[in-house]
């Protein structure tokens, strides 16, 4: 069985590789500067949800919330988010996307739907769902 199987990982590293490398070429034909992908969760989240406490971030991509501070700060740096103080609470910080982080919105869509019609060329609807669920199998198996 390693044999025939033994490179799935290997397999999935590379396909994670050439996504990003995707993602960044077309950022950067967009002119989005200063975002790399493991900024694309968050801004996914924020496009979303809206307005989120950094908390809630940081459980809504499975990430440790130091990580998402970093990784927010970077945002902030180049524009795209805010962090403002809870009306209620100043203690609790809020993220919240500014007109920079809007006016990307259409690209980030459209460069996110692109990838995936790529990723999946080649492979009938069913297959598609087929290799979504093994994948969150495998990931389970490793939780």
């Amino acid at each position: 069985m390693i044999k025939t199987y033994g490179n799935i990982v290997s397999l999935i590293s590379e396909l994670k590789e050439r996504s990003n490398d995707y993602i960044i070429s077309r950022m950067k034909s967009c002119g989005i500067e200063g975002l790399v992908t493991s900024h694309g969760r968050i801004m996914l989240h924020l496009y979303m949800k809206g307005p989120s406490r950094m908390a809630d971030v940081a459980k809504a991509i499975n990430k440790k919330k130091n990580t998402v501070t970093t990784l927010i700060n970077k945002l902030v740096t180049h524009g795209y988010v805010q962090i403002v103080s809870d009306y209620e609470d100043q203690r609790v910080k809020i993220v919240e996307l500014t007109p920079k982080g809007l006016d990307i919105k259409a690209d980030f869509f459209k460069i996110s739907s692109n990838l995936i019609e790529q990723v999946f060329q080649g492979i009938d609807e069913d297959k598609r769902k087929e290799i979504v669920e093994y994948l969150r199998i495998m990931i389970n198996n490793l939780s």
